[in-house]
């Protein structure tokens, strides 16, 4: 007979009212409840991890190429990529989809309030399926949409984050007049198209989704010209090496490539502080249960 099987028979033989009985019970459920504390903690700091980052990519993308004179304000400088320089991009190793981008602030204006805005241009090759996960229902109208894009002409409409509809009471399919204050003070009218609420206060509190026609226009670019490229990965490789690949294969010397994670350092600083947390808590459980145990034993060893 296996000798454990024999000596747990042996001790369960002695079930008489023994004290150490609810001790053990007790120690029983303490174990399972800080192994329990321990799965949980760790499935909701990395599940939050996890989220965050999916939103921030589905914002920024993975990678952004931009001109070496970006000076990282909102507005973003004029910069051209040939169909050959892209297709080069796209057929990198570890590149999922590219899409052009700009970027310029203005002041979003209604009779009672002003609100300064970032807006976001973007053209025919953007993504919208992070936008259309995240659109609203407001207050008095159904869920929002995305715009179409129009060949000739920009289209005369912007997608608003709910925050900031809330805060200038604006809905869905109300005119609103945006003022670019340039070397003379500029105004655009837009209808709203759709609202959206992504969850990360950086990005709803500052932009505002519209053509990249208006913003190239504003500018005075060539149709060519856009304010840089955002990169979608496939994760399968590290983005700083996809982002190295880039800069020394595929870029001029006029463009580089940076990953979101340096391009956001404090959001993704802030995410890598949760480990510190899970790590207190692990201990902190693992302590109660091993102390928990030792002094189980010693109940049933002094006993016996």
């Amino acid at each position: 007979m296996n000798l454990s099987i024999f000596i747990a028979r042996r001790l369960q033989q002695q079930k008489e009212a023994s004290f150490s009985r609810l001790i053990i019970r007790i120690a029983i459920l303490a174990i399972g409840l800080s192994v329990a504390v321990m799965i949980i903690a760790t499935a909701l700091i990395t599940g939050f991890q996890e989220q965050v980052k999916a939103k921030m990519y589905g914002i920024w993308g993975s990678i952004q190429v931009a001109s070496y004179a970006e000076n990282r304000s909102y507005e973003t400088e004029a910069i051209t990529i040939n169909d050959t320089l892209l297709a080069k991009i796209r057929a990198t190793k570890g590149v999922n989809h590219v899409q052009a981008f700009a970027s310029k602030p203005g002041i979003l204006k209604t009779k009672d309030a002003l609100e300064g805005l970032v807006l976001k241009g973007v053209s025919t090759d953007y993504d919208f399926t992070f936008i259309r996960q995240h659109l609203t229902d407001s207050a008095f109208t159904t869920k929002g949409r995305v715009f179409s894009f129009n060949d000739t002409i920009a289209a005369p409409e912007i997608i608003l984050s709910e925050y900031t509809a809330n805060r200038m009471n604006l809905h869905c399919n109300e005119p609103c007049w945006i003022y670019f204050i340039d070397q003379q003070p500029r105004v655009r009218k837009f209808k709203i198209a759709g609202l959206y609420k992504t969850g990360l206060e950086e990005f709803d509190k500052t932009y505002a989704i519209v053509d990249l026609k208006h913003i190239q226009k504003l500018n005075a670019w060539k149709a060519t010209e856009v304010g840089g490229y955002e990169i979608y990965t496939n994760h399968q490789m590290p983005d700083s090496v996809v982002a190295a690949e880039l800069n020394t294969n595929s870029l001029p010397e006029n463009l580089y490539a940076i990953p979101l994670i340096d391009l956001k350092p404090q959001i993704f600083d802030w995410l890598d502080l949760q480990n510190t947390n899970e790590t207190v808590i692990l201990v902190v459980m693992s302590v109660v249960a091993i102390i928990n145990i030792i002094a189980t034993l010693l109940i049933l060893i002094l006993e016996r």
